[in-house]
């Protein structure tokens, strides 16, 4: 996450507006407006608006996803976006302020959680020893109860001066827990050394969906190629057991596939979502699927071999299961 040397893309703009009183419907068609002309810029993937939630949210709140910093900066640069916000002046009642992120992804999840957005104003040659520090933050933070995962994003040229951090929280209780808790004033004060100030401001809606959360860091979502090792570990064997002693039983020796497959797909189904896959997900693999901040990949290929070896226990095991 720290450290890079070229941008891993796509980058989402986080643009949030405060409107007047009796504006919304009006802020609201402009809206419409200005994505619809950034639509038609070069490496445009999406944009998504979420409407003002007071007290936690009192800002219209809207993200667009570029695919490069330089298509970006072009549309946050053009013309088109110049006149757009000219024009909204007249129902703005303060100016829009811009937060940019490196690494976002679209996603279709929902959820509703509460975000908080940290803005930190690091010392002068003081960004090494501001990223040494944050990981023990980030570590601390990821041990209070309800924290969803983070993101952390340097500074960029031209585009954002500060370092800007999205935490998510799974409620407000968790959130005022972790603000009000001695370990966070006791990590704060260490880290008075590295930062001149910080400020925060908080958002009552979920962008898990629209932030990259990085799998270094604690509550990210899992990759796609864990969950399908995963899958496949307990897919195997929970159909392998219920096809020769379950289906069978209720359907009949004689039944048709169609009928016995489908009997099988929905026993497996309900096995894997209620009982066996929260249990190997939390307590048994949660390790690996879900490792903390300050995980090294050893961690990652340590896990890899455990289900490589869980494959090849059930492969000989069913090889002469009797």
């Amino acid at each position: 996450m720290f450290g890079r040397k070229k941008p891993r893309g796509p980058f989402t703009v986080l643009a949030s507006t405060t409107v007047a009183h009796g504006s919304n419907e009006a802020f609201r068609a402009w809206q419409v407006r200005m994505t619809q002309i950034a639509s038609t810029y070069p490496g445009f993937q999406g944009s998504k608006t979420r409407p003002p939630d007071p007290p936690e949210q009192p800002d219209w709140v809207t993200t667009f996803i570029f695919d490069t910093r330089e298509n970006l900066t072009v549309w946050l640069k053009s013309d088109d976006r110049e006149v757009l916000q000219a024009e909204a002046a007249r129902f703005r009642t303060t100016d829009e302020r811009l937060d940019v992120f490196e690494g976002a992804r679209p996603d279709t999840r929902t959820g509703r959680v509460v975000t908080s957005i940290l803005y930190w104003d690091v010392r002068p040659h003081q960004e090494h020893n501001f990223r040494k520090w944050h990981v023990r933050y980030a570590q601390a933070m990821s041990e209070s109860p309800g924290f969803q995962g983070y993101q952390l994003q340097e500074p960029i040229d031209d585009l954002q001066p500060q370092w800007v951090e999205v935490i998510r929280w799974d409620s407000v209780v968790s959130r005022d827990g972790w603000i009000r808790s001695d370990t966070r004033k006791r990590m704060l004060e260490l880290g008075q050394r590295v930062f001149e100030t910080y400020r925060a401001r908080q958002v009552r809606t979920s962008f898990e969906g629209w932030f990259r959360f990085d799998s270094t860091t604690a509550g990210s979502p899992t990759p796609s190629w864990k969950q399908t090792m995963v899958v496949l570990l307990v897919l195997y064997p929970t159909v392998f057991l219920l096809n020769t002693y379950v289906v069978g039983e209720i359907v009949g020796d004689d039944a048709e596939m169609w009928l016995s497959l489908f009997v099988g797909n929905v026993l497996s189904v309900a096995l894997m979502g209620f009982i066996i896959m929260p249990i190997v997900t939390g307590d048994i693999l949660g390790w690996w699927l879900n490792p903390p901040p300050t995980a090294t990949s050893a961690r990652t290929w340590a896990g890899v071999a455990v289900v490589l070896a869980v494959y090849g226990l059930f492969l000989g095991l069913f090889s002469v299961w009797p």
